[in-house]
């Protein structure tokens, strides 16, 4: 996770600034890698269609909007949730 770079007790126009900063970590170190991430997958597995594969993400790739998995479904990949002790 991101910490959050907004912070009421500043003056306004450091409020701006923090706003944007945040904006820009969120993007940049979020949502840019969770895509990159995921077309990384979608290359092993579109070029490996004999193989499987097991992907490893730390939680953070998981929570919130644009995840990793986002990324996959919208590019038509079926992604399913295997709870603990289910056997894959």
């Amino acid at each position: 996770q991101v910490p959050n770079f907004i912070n009421t007790t500043l003056p306004p126009h450091e409020q701006v600034t923090a706003q944007e900063i945040d904006s820009y970590f969120r993007q940049e170190l979020i949502y840019k890698r969770n895509e990159r991430m995921g077309k990384r997958v979608m290359a092993l597995l579109r070029e490996n269609r004999d193989k499987s594969f097991f992907f490893a993400f730390g939680a953070g790739h998981f929570l919130g909007n644009n995840t990793v998995i986002d990324v996959l479904r919208q590019a038509g990949f079926e992604v399913e949730h295997t709870p603990p002790g289910q056997p894959i």
